[in-house]
C-alpha cells in the first residue's frame, strides 16, 4: 500500500474496527498523522512564541484548530490500530495495553511491528486479497 492509499483509507475507514490493514498501510497513516500534528505544533510554536504579540483571536483559533484535529484523528487512529492488530492475529482490544505505565506503549509497539498472519483469520483475508 502506498502513502496516498493509506491516508485515504485512514479517513474513509475511520469507523471500521472489523477488518485488517497491512503494516505499510498502518505506518504510512501514522506518518501522515505525525506530519499533521507536527505542522500544527510548529504553527502554534510560531504564533505563541515568535509572534507573541498576535491578537488573542488568532491564538484562540489556532488552539481550537489543534483540538479539532486532535479529536478528529483520535477515532481513525484507534480504528487503524485495531485493524493492524487484527492483521497480526490479535484482538483490537489489545491496544489497551498502552494504558500500562512505562512499558505499555513499548509492548504495543512490538505488537504493531509483528508480521501479518498470511492465512485468513477471523477478521478476514490478508489485506490486498479479495474474499474470492
Amino acid at each position: 500500500m502506498n502513502f496516498e492509499e493509506a491516508v485515504k483509507s485512514y479517513y474513509v475507514e475511520y469507523s471500521n474496527f472489523q477488518d485488517r490493514t497491512s503494516r505499510s498501510g498502518y505506518w504510512w497513516a501514522y506518518l501522515w498523522q505525525t506530519m499533521v500534528m507536527a505542522f500544527l505544533y510548529l504553527l502554534g510554536f510560531l504564533i505563541f512564541t515568535v509572534a507573541s504579540d498576535a491578537p488573542g483571536f488568532v491564538q484562540g483559533v489556532l488552539g481550537l484548530a489543534w483540538v479539532v484535529v486532535l479529536f478528529g484523528h483520535f477515532i481513525p487512529a484507534l480504528s487503524i490500530t485495531a485493524r493492524r492488530l487484527h492483521d497480526s492475529g490479535l484482538s483490537g482490544w489489545t491496544c489497551l495495553v498502552a494504558i500500562v505505565p512505562f512499558v505499555g506503549s513499548l509492548i504495543l509497539l512490538v505488537m504493531l511491528l509483528r508480521p501479518c498472519s498470511i492465512d485468513r483469520n477471523k477478521w478476514g483475508p490478508m489485506p490486498g486479497e479479495s474474499d474470492w
